[in-house]
């Protein structure tokens, strides 16, 4: 196994975004060396695959996931300008509603975040909390209702509950399966009840937690919810140059690998696909170098 591969493998082992599929290839590259020099290396590697694949979040009684600190490679996020801006905006929200604790002043930092479909909102969330240095707390709202619907307002109080006990980024992700317009797709009104029992809660947070709404439906959302959050940025997919500007700098995180046959990228790809693409080139590349 040559020095570059071993980097290449340590890097990603150490990355914080590691997927089932890429722990799959690299345990196969590890599997195929057979060197004696390596052994150590190899060891080491699993033994950190091992404590990869059994550090799962803690839950919250199976309705959240809790990451401290929040899992997010920041060497492999690009958040633009504009995204910056939101994230420095919300932070100082956050000290201002520190001050007005102090004066018996409820005010919520929150930031309700609406763009298409894998644009990045649920990283943008991730951002915020490294930036702001708080554990991240994620509710899935659509797997709520979808499973538990018969119970959501309890199910929605336990989370606020939680999230009361310390400072956080609480982000309710997918809240267009809860907070609709009220009337719209709710035969039974237990939805509309349950965003009821959700706008309650938004009104009980602590000053010192920074609540995060993502959504790709923001025009459909119930007015009244959506007054309730101090800002509203819109995530955007990124543009040819921010493209470009992630790959590179994914590639600068990996020890200067450069590929050969990167894909141009137009306007308007998801960060997401780009990451994953080049995450299958570096396997690629270190297992053309193992043959």
């Amino acid at each position: 196994m040559t020095s570059q591969v071993r980097d290449l493998i340590e890097s990603l082992v150490y990355s914080n975004n590691l997927s089932c599929k890429v722990r799959n290839q690299i345990e196969r590259v590890l599997s195929s060396d057979t060197t004696q020099r390596d052994a150590a290396f190899r060891d080491t590697m699993r033994i950190r695959l091992d404590r990869v694949r059994e550090a799962n979040p803690k839950t919250i009684s199976g309705l959240a996931t809790v990451e401290d600190p929040p899992v997010l490679n920041m060497s492999r996020y690009m958040p633009t300008k504009a995204d910056l801006e939101a994230t420095y905006t919300a932070i100082e929200a956050r000290k201002i509603a520190e001050k007005l604790e102090r004066m018996d002043v409820h005010y919520l930092p929150s930031i309700l975040l609406h763009g298409e479909t894998g644009c990045g909102k649920t990283a943008f969330a991730r951002f915020l909390a490294v930036k702001a240095q708080l554990p991240f707390v994620m509710l899935r709202l659509s797997h709520v209702v979808d499973s538990l619907l018969g119970q959501t307002d309890k199910n929605i109080v336990k989370v606020f509950d939680y999230a009361a006990l310390e400072p956080c980024v609480l982000c309710l992700d997918e809240i267009d399966a809860l907070a609709l317009r009220r009337g719209q797709e709710d035969s039974t009104g237990a939805i509309s009840r349950a965003t009821i029992t959700l706008m309650q809660q938004l009104d009980q947070v602590p000053n010192d937690t920074i609540v995060v709404a993502t959504t790709n439906r923001f025009e459909d959302l119930d007015p009244a919810f959506v007054r309730r959050f101090t800002i509203h940025h819109e995530v955007k997919r990124l543009s040819h140059d921010e493209t470009k500007c992630l790959v590179d700098m994914f590639f600068d995180s990996t020890l200067g690998y450069v590929p050969s046959d990167m894909p141009i990228w137009p306007s308007g790809a998801p960060a997401y696909e780009v990451i994953n693409r080049c995450t299958e080139e570096l396997i690629h590349a270190v297992a053309r170098q193992e043959d």
